[in-house]
């Protein structure tokens, strides 16, 4: 009885939510930002992260009060002192290798994957269930799991579009009047136009391959707080111990941590002991 009552307790303890949808952003410089909105029990909960993270980026927030989260083998841990809806979001453990950007959605969910003009996707997602644009943003929606592999234009503007990607961009996946009022998509159609689609992205993908630089993943993503650690550093000669930040933006001290955490992981820091103390460089400034 005893065993009994200890494993409802801790099943009650670590109830495991998971997003409804997740929402996947490739901005303009490759940055992969999640976005996800679920309910979480009082207590502690355990969520299973759909895409790996850079841990140090991870912020929940709940009511307009903001949860510590502690982040411990691709899982989540959260306590929260009432029952609600959280958000979580958090930027992707991004992969790169040749110029190509990848990462995995482990999640069975759906995925809304929205794409600003510069990204071009290596390979149609399987499983799509629909796609449209909204402005100049391609969105895709498909179950995971998936694999996303892209690349990003050189220079990270649209102004130097090829005819292969204008050809993706305009046609491939303009949406036709019964996709813009809601209305499904006959299957055979959508197939033909995922292939087509296929193939245009594989040959503007080589194009690109061939005639961009790596990307530089830039200040999108940042918070107000990760601009204004910059800044301090950068007018403080490029050099500044923690210590000293801390008294000035008036953070506590697990909060600024994890902030200087994510910049040092996108780059933008280093981290230097001092004996127990720790002096933070500027290694990359905003372009």
């Amino acid at each position: 009885m005893k065993i009994a009552g200890t494993l409802i307790l801790l099943a009650a303890l670590f109830m495991v939510s998971q997003p409804q949808v997740i929402q996947v952003t490739l901005n303009s410089n490759g940055i992969a930002i999640i976005d996800m909105n679920l309910r979480i029990e009082e207590g502690l909960n355990a969520i299973r992260l759909p895409v790996e993270p850079i841990p140090e980026s991870v912020a929940v927030s709940m009511n307009n009060s903001t949860l510590v989260p502690i982040y411990e083998n691709g899982s989540l841990y959260v306590f929260s002192p009432t029952s609600g809806n959280a958000e979580i979001n958090y930027l992707a453990n991004i992969s790169v290798r040749d110029d190509v950007f990848s990462f995995e959605i482990e999640a069975n969910d759906l995925v809304k994957l929205t794409l600003k003009p510069e990204i071009v996707l290596l390979a149609v997602p399987d499983n799509v269930v629909n796609f449209t644009y909204v402005d100049s943003d391609l969105v895709v929606e498909f179950y995971g799991p998936q694999k996303i592999e892209y690349v990003v234009k050189a220079g990270g503007t649209a102004t130097t579009t090829t005819a292969a990607e204008t050809t993706f961009t305009t046609s491939t996946f303009t949406p036709s009047p019964e996709t813009e009022k809601g209305l499904e998509i006959q299957p055979y159609l959508l197939a033909l136009s995922l292939a087509i689609a296929a193939l245009v992205i594989a040959f503007a993908a080589f194009i690109l391959r061939k005639k961009s630089g790596r990307p530089t993943l830039v200040e999108a993503g940042l918070s107000k707080i990760d601009l204004e650690i910059l800044r301090l550093l950068r007018e403080s000669g490029g050099s500044m111990m923690q210590g000293d930040l801390q008294a000035v933006l008036r953070l506590p001290k697990t909060t600024l941590w994890r902030h200087v955490r994510k910049l040092e992981k996108l780059g933008y820091i280093e981290i230097i002991k001092e004996g127990p103390f720790n002096r933070l460089t500027l290694v990359r400034d905003l372009e």
